[in-house]
């Protein structure tokens, strides 16, 4: 049985689907696109605050795996890192990224860092672009920003396995 993939759900389709649940309760049906600007905008932010209760509540109780997901949003909608941007990175580049973030908390955990040259070498050789943009902060953080990275990897190989490219 193949596992099917979905997208996640963004806040504008909860605020979509609280205005068919305010439809159906007052018993009348206005489409969206009809709303008021102010109107939209009030349900959003109520979409907002749930999407945000959902991540902190976690898949199935998990803390750290909604973690995960969090700072992959955080890296698309703060940082600009979308989809679009995610798909030029065919040779591997997301993937490294996500190995040398888990290298690096590795070290951090075992020997204190990654200064050591028997530990700097192996991250100069994984991390995909300039050591400028490699800034690892402490195990933890590494590991979810690890883990938001082969979120996206994930994600652009899927792309591209719809449009019937490569990955």
């Amino acid at each position: 049985m193949a596992l099917q993939h979905h997208a996640p759900v963004t806040a504008d389709e909860i605020a979509q689907a609280i205005n068919v649940a305010r439809c159906k309760r007052i018993g009348h049906h206005t489409p969206w696109e009809s709303l008021s600007e102010f109107d939209r905008a009030g349900m959003l932010a109520y979409a907002e605050e749930v999407l945000a209760l959902l991540l902190r509540r976690g898949i199935g109780g998990n803390a750290a795996a909604a973690e995960i997901i969090a700072e992959r949003r955080r890296q698309v909608e703060v940082e600009g890192w979308k989809p679009e941007h995610d798909d030029q990175h065919r040779l591997g580049e997301l993937s490294r990224a996500a190995a040398a973030y888990a290298f690096s908390a590795g070290c951090s955990i075992t020997s204190g860092g990654c200064f050591e040259p028997w530990v700097s070498a192996p991250l100069v050789a994984i991390w995909p672009w300039h050591d400028s943009q490699f800034n690892p902060k402490d195990p933890r953080r590494d590991l979810v920003r690890a883990g938001a990275l082969i979120i996206a990897e994930i994600e652009r190989i899927d792309r591209a396995a719809k449009r019937g490219v490569p990955a």
